[in-house]
């Protein structure tokens, strides 16, 4: 079973965003541990957990040759 991927849409929704990573520091709060993050899709700063990117694709496995 293959993961549903999310649409990009729905990761940056009821997340404030911030112009600048200083900006969004300022906005964390001094007792808030939240991290501070570029979103891939909208390109500002959000804070909370980074979502988790689809990173590379696998190569394909190697052809087995097979010699008669």
């Amino acid at each position: 079973m293959k993961p549903q991927l999310r649409p990009q849409i729905t990761q940056c929704e009821g997340k404030r965003s911030y112009p600048t990573w200083s900006l969004a520091r300022d906005g964390r709060g001094p007792s808030e541990r939240l991290d501070i993050y570029r979103c891939p899709h909208c390109g500002q700063f959000h804070l909370g957990n980074k979502p988790k990117g689809q990173g590379r694709p696998k190569p394909p496995p190697p052809a087995i040759e097979l010699e008669f």
